[in-house]
């Protein structure tokens, strides 16, 4: 697939365009592989797909952007008490949180889950990923335990685009 004419576009988490199609930066390294440095401006959350400017839709690749996910360990650590049945068995409500996907309706394994107060994603109370029932479990095994309110569950797993925030009410 040496010497093919690779082009870019870099969508918001709508899907809506941003900026101009990306003709320029790829190195094509003749062994049928490629590499791109991007420019993605700070914050983005949405996706970017490359693809033969040949064949636009039988050749792309998408990938997530969410600069979120270089913050999920350390929201890990700093949140595992959530969990931790002697901090909330008593006093928090298990919340049972499952992740599907949105053609098919089966569940999604191996999503990071993440878990705010607000719109916009910038109290972290919870983290977690997806088990093969696409169920939200923290390291431990446990699914988030939560104080009654209204929470907004962010998700990520690699090419998949998710409409975040998800809003839901923990009674």
């Amino acid at each position: 697939m040496a010497g093919l004419t690779l082009n870019a576009k870099l969508y918001n988490i709508a899907g809506a365009q941003v900026g101009a199609t990306i003709t320029s930066g790829f190195i094509d390294h003749s062994d049928r592989s490629y590499s791109y440095l991007a420019t993605i401006p700070t914050g983005h959350v949405g996706s970017l797909t490359v693809y033969d400017s040949a064949n636009p839709t039988t050749r792309a690749v998408r990938f997530s952007i969410n600069p979120q996910e270089t913050e999920i360990s350390r929201l890990a650590w700093e949140n595992s008490e959530r969990t931790l049945t002697a901090f909330g068995a008593n006093t928090l409500i298990e919340f049972a949180y499952t992740v599907t996907d949105a053609i098919t309706a089966l569940p999604l394994a191996n999503v990071t889950v993440r878990i705010s107060t607000d719109s916009a994603g910038a109290n972290t109370v919870w983290v977690g990923t997806t088990d093969v029932f696409g169920v939200a479990r923290d390291a431990y095994g446990k699914k988030p335990r939560l104080a009654a309110g209204t929470y907004y569950f962010w998700r990520t797993l690699g090419n998949y685009l998710f409409s975040d925030p998800d809003q839901e009410e923990v009674s």
